[in-house]
């Protein structure tokens, strides 16, 4: 009887439930917000407002309130603190739970972590109200009485502020760093809002195209060259054809690509509604294309919406002060780029006869931003290494020195117009092939140098496999012309031309 006695005054006065140990409830509810809100002047007071967090009850057989009894709910946020302690019009309830009210206002802990709600079984309701399995109560955040504070939280991609949440039938408050209390349910902390990039950017080399969007025709590898064999030498570009060159221009060559993406996934401003995109919170595009590029009428870095380089969208303006020259985008009108969609860098050479540079340009751009607090996007790197076209023989009947009893020799003729470092390498019978060295500084045109094999391997080290080895050399120049003679001299002395076996 007495026991009968105690668990009557127990429900009386708060709850009973129907069993002696918590049970695990369900909390839900998660909001994606853009990293680019989240700027270096941002301030610890700007208010996210992430969706409604639901929590569902799961006690078997429910959790029973008799008239004039109350139970209290909490909900605790980690990486970030309440900015105000929710209103009771914030709680709401679902899942088939009626009959309860909240009793007063929300209590607010003094750490601002911490958020106990009062459910109330009303004396007027003249019967028990039970809680059962699905039943909700809901927290939804609103202006003034959200989250706050978290500014270094949710500045980077996958950075994310948690809410656990539990039942009990005790009234404490306690800060972080306390349990809270939880005789009834309680709830495994989830994500309540996460961070990710809204934008994404992407950029390649020519050389690395295919480079395809959403909205772009393909592209091709890109193999243009400096043309050495010009009427005046490297002063046009090769030809290579339009399966192997974007352009197929001898004046304009398409340095690589970018472009910029909203994510698929909406990631929101803080009102945890509006989607962040490049057209609602970008103001231009701003940057730099940087390289030894030629000036001279007719010269431009040029931005396009096609890897021919036909359509210009915006032009550089040059700073032939430095050095490497920086062309910096835009020169006029500002532009802001679309997303999911490339735009192509474009080189244009001048009309005049000079040499273009040998040039690996990079690239800098900046997605700028209409409000201070945003950060910037951005998309950088290496684009297309336009080098020298040149000149390739190679010598199959090199006899390296290890070969006992017979001497090589090559004789490499420069009958090109344009002075050039002479380079080898070994290639190999299974295929693969040494490292390259140089094996004359500069030959100028119509020079002529042989070199004896002592002189091969002390530039570019003995073939592997050695006396037994027999490679081939692979004899490479910048230039518009080149001969290679190869020569063996017997024990005896007599010097056989071996040019015919290359």
């Amino acid at each position: 009887m007495k026991k009968s006695n105690l668990i009557l005054q127990a429900a009386i006065a708060a709850a009973l439930a129907s069993g002696s140990a918590a049970y695990a409830g369900n909390l839900t509810g998660t909001t994606t917000f853009a990293t680019e809100v989240f700027g270096a002047t941002q301030t610890a007071a700007a208010e996210i407002i992430p969706t409604p967090v639901t929590y569902t009850f799961s006690t078997p057989g429910g959790i029973v309130i008799n008239p004039g009894g109350t139970i209290y709910m909490y909900f605790r946020e980690a990486g970030g603190v309440f900015t105000a302690a929710p209103a009771a019009g914030d709680i709401s309830f679902g899942g088939g739970l009626a009959g309860l009210s909240v009793s007063g206002a929300p209590a607010l802990s003094t750490d601002f972590t911490t958020v106990r709600v009062a459910l109330n079984n009303p004396v007027s309701n003249a019967v028990n109200v039970t809680i059962g399995v699905g039943g909700k109560v809901i927290l939804t955040p609103a202006a003034t009485r959200s989250i706050s504070g978290v500014n270094t939280t949710l500045a980077t991609a996958g950075g994310a502020v948690t809410m656990q949440a539990s039942v009990a039938t005790t009234s404490s408050l306690p800060n972080t760093g306390t349990a809270l209390p939880s005789d009834l349910e309680t709830a495994t902390a989830i994500n309540i809002a996460v961070a990710a990039n809204a934008i994404s950017s992407t950029m390649a080399a020519s050389s690395a195209f295919p480079f395809n969007s959403t909205t772009a025709a393909p592209n091709v590898t890109e193999t243009q060259r400096i043309d050495l064999t010009a009427a005046a030498p490297s002063s046009r570009l090769t030809t290579p054809g339009g399966t192997l060159s974007n352009t197929n221009s001898a004046t304009v060559v398409n340095l690589g690509a970018f472009r910029f993406t909203n994510s698929t996934t909406p990631a929101t401003l803080l009102d945890g509604t509006t989607a962040y995109t490049i057209a609602l919170r970008s103001s231009n595009l701003t940057g730099t294309v940087s390289g030894a590029f030629k000036s001279g009428a007719g010269s431009a870095i040029t931005m396009t919406s096609d890897a021919a380089c036909a359509t210009v969208v915006a032009t550089a303006a040059y700073d032939n002060t430095s050095v490497p020259t920086v062309a910096t985008f835009p020169a006029a009108p500002a532009f802001l780029p679309t997303t999911a969609t490339n735009y192509y860098l474009c080189y244009t050479v001048p009309a005049t006869t000079g040499a273009i540079p040998v040039t690996q340009p990079t690239l800098a751009l900046t997605l700028n931003k209409t409000a201070g607090t945003d950060k910037t996007n951005t998309v950088g790197g290496s684009l297309y290494n336009l080098q020298l076209n040149g000149q390739q023989v190679d010598v199959r009947s090199y006899i390296p020195v290890g070969n006992t009893g017979y001497t090589g020799f090559v004789r490499v003729i420069n009958t090109g117009s344009v002075a050039a470092p002479i380079t080898g390498q070994f290639l190999y019978e299974n295929g693969t092939s040494g490292t390259a060295g140089v094996l004359i500084g500069s030959l100028p045109p119509a020079g002529v140098q042989t070199l004896t094999a002592n002189q091969v391997e002390t530039a570019i080290g003995a073939p592997t496999g050695g006396a037994a080895a027999r490679p081939r050399l692979r004899v490479t120049a910048p230039t518009n012309g080149m001969n290679v003679q190869s020569f063996m001299a017997s024990p005896g002395g007599l010097v056989s031309d071996m040019t015919g076996a290359q």
